[in-house]
Parts: structure tokens; sequence; C-alpha cells
């Protein structure tokens, strides 16, 4: 927030018509479901400098963890809030801790197409983050869910580590939330050579696959909670399009992947095969 302002300070010296009055911020905790964390006190670097030094001339371990003081919990700003929405024409936003580093969010944003609010569309962000059943409770039939998949689908030992999800753990997320329009992302450069997830009649594999490793991990799994009774878990009327980070796409578009996808893994195999010829010959 302090670079952001001190950013358009400077812009407004060549922008006349700027008005920093309307940069807003708003704390990820207002709109969080369940019990608010109030936040910690911000440090300067000399501040944080300094603590560093007495830690240094006591002799203690610079690595361990400052005690960070936490601020105040103050009451929400619902008339700010408000004000937000009318601006961004939402209607509500909600969000839940991701599974992944401290102050984390996985958020849903509901926007008002119409003055009325008759008409909404609702898309929901997981951020980076373990395959979280809260989330897909707030996220309760989304009209679209942009989801990470930073690692392939063999790769579910170092997500778990690292707090990712993999494909099939993301499409999982889509399916509990009952939402049918999915976009991963976010894949990891290493992924860049693979197709990361095969086509839809090949998910309930994979996802069969990725289970008995969690199982075996003792880890939880998301994936015993879209299971039917029949044992089924009916993946393939979702709706998946692949977008690395960055790139802009129409909803609309999303299913125009299916008629490419054969040319896709075709050429992902290419790829692949081309890879491992460069390993072997360096080896």
């Amino acid at each position: 927030m302090t670079f952001i302002k001190d950013w358009y300070n400077l812009e407004g010296q060549y922008h006349s018509n700027f008005d920093i009055s309307r940069l807003k911020m708003f704390s990820c905790e207002d709109f969080i479901q369940g019990k608010r964390h109030a936040e910690y006190e911000r440090l300067s670097l000399a501040d944080f400098e300094q603590k560093l030094a007495i830690r240094e001339e006591a002799g203690m371990d610079v690595a361990s963890k400052f005690i960070a003081e936490r601020k105040m919990l103050k009451p929400v700003d619902k008339t700010a809030i408000q004000e937000m929405y009318d601006a961004c024409k939402l209607e509500s936003v909600a969000m839940v801790r991701a599974i992944h580093c401290p102050w984390a969010y996985s958020s849903t944003f509901k926007f008002s197409l119409d003055a009325m609010n008759n008409e909404t569309f609702t898309v929901s962000f997981s951020g980076d983050t373990r395959p979280n059943p809260e989330f897909a409770k707030v996220g309760r039939n989304s009209d679209l869910l942009i989801h990470e998949a930073s690692l392939d689908n063999e790769l579910l030992e170092e997500a778990i580590a690292k707090k990712h999800s993999t494909a099939i753990e993301a499409i999982a997320v889509s399916k509990l939330m009952n939402c049918n329009n999915l976009i991963l992302t976010h894949f990891s450069s290493r992924c860049g050579m693979g197709s990361n997830c095969g086509p839809a009649h090949t998910l309930e594999k994979e996802l069969r696959d990725v289970h008995k490793q969690i199982i075996e991990k003792k880890q939880p799994s998301i994936f015993e909670r879209i299971r039917r009774l029949d044992g089924k878990y009916d993946l393939e009327q979702i709706n998946i399009c692949y977008a690395y980070d960055l790139m802009n796409l129409r909803l609309g578009e999303i299913l125009e992947k299916k008629s490419i996808w054969p040319s896709l893994v075709d050429k992902f195999e290419s790829n692949e095969k081309k890879r491992k010829w460069g390993e072997e010959e360096s080896s």
C-alpha cells in the first residue's frame, strides 16, 4: 500500500487528474467466512534492522521468528465495503484462508450484471493453495473457477510439501464447488513440456491414481468428498481450459479447446519425447 501511494504520488507530478483519495485498501479478513484474525503490526525496515541487531548482540538465533504484535481487531467498515461494491458492480465478496502460507486467501466475487441484481456472475479464484473444501463451500455454484495447478499429477509429493495443487485435485475442487467452468493456471515451468492432465475420458483414472497416493501418504483427500454412491466421480461434464498466467480469454471460448485437444496432446507428447532424448544424450 505504501509503495502504491508513493508511486502514484510521483505520477501525480505528470498527471493532473490523478486522485490519490480514490485508492482504498481492505483487509482480506474483512471478507472472511468465520472468525476474523487481527493483522500484525507493520515494521519499518529501520525497526526490523534494530530488532535484528539486538538479537545478534544478545547471541540469539537471528533466524528464529520475531514475535510480532497484533493490531486491535477493528469492526468491519461495512459502509466503505458497500461503496466499493457499488463502484465495482459487486454484490458480494467472500474469502477463506488458503492452505498455503500465512495471509494467503482464496476468494469468491459475485458481480451484478444489471441494475436490479437479477443477473449475476460469480467467479472464484483459488490463489496458491492445497485443495480446500472450505473454498468449495463459499464458492458453491460459481459460474467460473480459476484454480492453480502448479504441479503435474506425478509431482503430488512436492505439491503436498509446498502446499500447492495438482491438476486433478483442482478439477475435484471444481466438482465439489458445483462449478462446470474451470480454468487451470499457474503451472510450474517444469510442466511446460507436458500436458499436465489428459482428456476428459482419462480424468477418472488420473483421479484414482492420485487418490491412492494421497491415502498412502495419510493426507486429506478432496476426492473422498465428490465420490458418488456407485463409486464414480462424474468429471467429464466440467469444461476445462488450461491457461498460463497473464493469458486473456473469454468464458465462451473455453469449449473451443475440445476441438483442438488432440492436436495439443500430440504436440505435448512430441515435446516430451524431445525432452527425454535431450536428457539421455546429456547423461
